[in-house]
């Protein structure tokens, strides 16, 4: 199948020009969230999220949709000597017109020539080879590699989902009226009118959301049983702050990209820098929900990570509040600076930055600038 694909040369120069272009655009786009994200650290953590998410949508829509904004500032091509001349009024020199005249009977003598030669064989359509045949194999090549690339990627994707349904069928409804009433208060304040179920598994060792469409918090039993209620109460917060934001959905998104752009570097850099803007947002609506201090929240962070296995769920399937120490570092960091209320000037920054980076995900295709040019029609007898 691969091959009956690659013999259509027009395919492939197509989906090579996409690629180089939304490789280049999107690492650009890509780059720029970065400086935004790394020196502004005013903006607050759902509004990164936001920016690298716009950045991994301009993949996407150059790959799928091409340049469909044309802006016309490469060079055009070199213009002939009596196009020129005529551009500015003046008659053609005589070296012009003998430069002119020959190209006229060079073209004469060539449709001559191809009127005499004999009707030739069609060739069949698997004689058919290529116009650019060096182009046409580096193209096939290429384009083998990235379906190799996409396959293994796919293949990480379904083992993933396949872990995360191996955790819901292991897992036990958890029943205890004092936690539920807690969980029901905190669905209330963070507007949830479906909330995530509760479940208690034993083949985790920290406290996850599994599952995009249908949600549900899984509570290892060692932490049920080492944690207090009010620790799981913040716990779980965090949770449902990642149930509220959808994270877990918006996750395919640069999984999706990461599979089809699996050879840039700059993919792999923004989604972990995603995913910690992602944890620290659900850090901020979690202390905004359960007014807690922020030393006390830290805390339990510190101790839920400290009891982490080594092997960490896959961020696709499965989302939790524990994380590294590199990056509980960065958020304990980060929730120092914590404030509950959001200055006017920084949402209207915020409202800013997001809505041009909403212009910037338009792709676009670089051309030539429209060059002046008469036509000159010649009658052949």
């Amino acid at each position: 199948m691969i091959a009956d694909i690659a013999m259509h040369s027009n395919f492939l120069e197509i989906w090579g020009d996409r690629m180089f272009a939304a490789s280049w655009q999107g690492g650009l786009l890509l780059a720029l969230a970065w400086l935004i994200c790394r020196f502004w650290k005013r903006f607050p953590a759902s509004t990164r999220c936001w920016i690298w998410r716009i950045a991994y949508f301009k993949f996407a829509l150059v790959l799928l949709l091409g340049g469909f904004l044309q802006l016309p500032i490469l060079p055009g091509s070199i213009k002939n000597n009596n196009s020129i001349a005529n551009s500015k009024g003046k008659e053609p020199t005589s070296s012009q017109r003998v430069a002119d005249a020959t190209s006229v009977d060079y073209a004469i003598e060539l449709t001559s020539e191809f009127n005499r030669r004999p009707a030739e064989v069609p060739l069949r359509s698997n004689d058919r080879l290529p116009v650019n045949n060096k182009k046409w194999i580096n193209n096939t090549f290429l384009f083998v590699i990235w379906i190799v690339g996409c396959a293994f990627c796919l293949f990480n994707v379904i083992r993933q989902q396949m872990f995360a349904r191996k955790l819901l069928a292991k897992s036990s409804p958890l029943v205890n009226e004092q936690f539920q009433s807690y969980y029901r208060v905190l669905s209330s304040q963070l507007k949830l009118s479906n909330p995530p179920k509760v479940a208690m598994s034993s083949a985790i060792k920290s406290p996850i959301l599994v599952g995009a469409i249908k949600p549900t918090i899984l509570i290892p039993e060692s932490v049920i049983r080492s944690f207090g209620l009010d620790e799981l109460r913040l716990i779980v917060a965090h949770e449902l702050a990642h149930s509220k934001r959808c994270d877990l959905m918006w996750n395919w998104l640069p999984v999706l990209v990461r599979t089809g752009f699996f050879f840039h570097p700059l993919v792999w850099i923004a989604q972990s820098r995603l995913a910690l803007d992602q944890e620290i947002a659900c850090d901020f609506l979690a202390l905004n929900c359960t007014r807690v201090r922020c030393q006390h929240y830290a805390n339990v962070l510190v101790k839920v990570s400290s009891g982490m296995s080594s092997q960490r769920p896959p961020t696709l399937a499965a989302i939790g509040v524990a994380s590294s120490f590199k990056t509980l570092k960065s958020r304990i960091l980060e929730m120092s600076q914590f404030n509950y209320q959001t200055s006017r000037a920084t949402q209207l920054l915020s409202m800013t930055i997001v809505a041009v980076g909403l212009f910037l995900i338009a792709p676009i295709d670089l051309v030539a600038r429209q060059k002046n040019s008469i036509r000159k029609k010649t009658d052949v007898q």
